[in-house]
Order: structure tokens, then sequence, then C-alpha cells
């Protein structure tokens, strides 16, 4: 039986004893009431499980919000999906206030401010890099464009007040997660924190981030020319190394996918020689369930092939 080295989606499905961090943190983010909205960053290398938290994290903040009266409005936002830092942008709003729409279907003013903003985006050729709050779109494209502008109120320091203005009255809390930032392109990068830093910084809004540490400092030093590490420290203001999953929880892991696949008699298993197989041969390459899963894949596909033929330890 081959796995799937996609990420879990449920706490049920968690084998690395995550579960308390992630209820703590859920419950953490919920009881937060001051308006000031601020960003979480979960840092982890690949195939640590980042995106499994976030998505036990998301279930767990819909499981607790569901007995309240106001619940949160949640954008999972994936910007694999956009096709450059400016399309990012204006898809952003967009989604965000598609998921105002659904959550609080009363904020209607909002949502049209949301894709006001959005749309000052679209036309626009040019994001900046640096700045707290982009004034102008930038050189427009072609007459038409240009007049596109002048015909609409696209000051866009003036729709962010009139968002953060009702939001402040109304006290809808919003959870933004952005997932795998570390692998975009590194103009990409500094388009997601400019917009957590600038752009969307709403009140009640918080952002929830996960990345390798280490590959956002370096993109973000090599584009800014500045200390990575420095820049990254005014975007996220609650860092998380994502918790190191206990060996043992591994190899049980291992241990009980390897007897999915093996049916053995006891007679015919060395038991000597397969501890010495183990902890010389195999252990000091299992380090993460993405380990296992692509071992265990592959000695799946060789033992259906084989295993009449070879000793199920040599092979």
């Amino acid at each position: 039986m081959l796995n799937s080295d996609w990420p879990i989606k449920k706490t049920a499905e968690d084998v690395l004893n995550r579960a308390v961090f992630v209820e703590n943190l859920a419950e953490a983010m919920l009881s937060y009431t001051v308006p000031e909205g601020f960003a979480i960053g979960i840092y982890g290398k690949w195939g640590s499980g980042k995106t499994s938290v976030i998505n036990m994290l998301l279930e767990q903040i819909e499981a607790v919000s569901s007995v309240s009266k106001q619940k949160p409005v949640v954008l999972k936002f994936n910007p694999w999906l956009c096709s450059d830092p400016k399309q990012l942008i204006s898809q952003f709003f967009k989604q965000l206030s598609s998921a105002i729409k659904v959550k609080q279907p009363r904020l209607n003013t909002v949502c049209k401010f949301m894709n006001d903003y959005g749309d000052a985006f679209d036309v626009a050729t040019a994001i900046p890099i640096a700045g707290n709050i982009l004034t102008a779109v930038g050189k427009i494209l072609g007459r038409k464009a240009r007049t596109y502008l002048e015909s609409r109120d696209n000051d866009l320091q003036k729709i962010k007040n009139e968002i953060i203005v009702t939001l402040l009255k109304e006290k809808v809390k919003i959870i933004v997660t952005i997932d795998d930032v570390d692998r975009l392109a590194n103009e990409e990068i500094i388009s997601v924190f400019q917009l957590v830093k600038s752009l969307a910084d709403f009140p009640y809004t918080i952002y929830l981030l996960s990345f390798d540490r280490e590959v956002v400092i370096k993109a973000l030093s090599e584009v800014q020319k500045g200390d990575g590490a420095e820049y990254l420290e005014k975007i996220i203001q609650v860092p998380f190394e994502l918790p190191t999953p206990n060996i043992n929880d591994i190899y049980q892991v291992f241990f009980s996918k390897l007897d999915s696949i093996v049916t053995i008699s006891e007679e015919r298993w060395n038991k000597e020689y397969w501890s010495e197989m183990f902890h010389l041969g195999i252990k000091p390459y299992m380090n993460s369930i993405r380990d296992v899963i692509r071992f265990v894949n592959t000695f799946a596909l060789k033992y259906y092939f084989l295993k009449l033929e070879t000793d199920l330890i040599d092979l």
C-alpha cells in the first residue's frame, strides 16, 4: 500500500503529538481582542510538517468558534496561484472580500472597499518594494488605463482608511494563513511581507505565515540589499520554531507502516539481524515523517516484485 505525501488535514491524524501546541495557539488567537493586528511566524524546514500544523489549527479554530456568537473570518491564502507580485496583492484583497462576504454578509461596504483596493493594484504595472502605503499605483499602461484611474476614486490610502474605520466599528476578527512563503520567488516573498506590514495591516487581523526562516532571510537580504533577519523581525511579532517531533514517534510510524505491508512468520524473522540493520542502516535516515513515507513507498513497490525471491531484511 502506497502512502500519500500530502499533509494531514485533521488533528485525529496527528502522530507527532502536536495537538496540544495547536490547541494552545488556536485559543490564544481566538482570545486576542486588542484592535492592533499582528503576524505570527511558524518556522520549520522543508518536510517538517508546517502545512499539517496549519490544517490542524484551522480545524481547531472552526471547532472552538462554532460555539461562539461571532466566528472569525478565515482566509487560507495561497500565493502560489498568482503569476506575479502585482497579481498576488490584488488577488489577496479580492479573496479576502469574498471570505468576509461569506462569514459576515452584512459587511457589504467593507467588501466593496476591498474590491476597490484590489482593483487599484490590478491596473498598476509596478509595486514598490519599500514604503508604508502606496499612494499611487505607478505608471499606467496606455490612455485607457489612465482614464480608468481618473474616473474612479482610487486613492489607496483613502480606501484603506475606510476599511480600517469599518473594521474597528464592527470588531470583526480576521485570520489569514499564508503557507510555503519560502517557495515563492524573491520578489513575491517581499510582496507577501509588504502586504502584511503595510497594505493590509488592518485592525483585528491576525496573520499566520509559515516558512523556512533561513530561506526567507536570504531572499529578503538579496532583494532589500540589507539585513534580512532584521527586516523579518519587523514583520513577525510572534515567532514559533515548529516543535521538533519526538524521534521515537517517527520510528513508531515507520514500524507501523512496515507492518501494514509485510506479513512474515515469527520463525522467519531474524530479530538480531533486523535490529542491526535498522540501527546501523536505516535509523540515521529517518528524521521526519516525509523520510518515512519516501522510504516505505519505495520499499512497498520493490517488496511487491521481490518478496518471493529475496530475504525481507536484505530487501
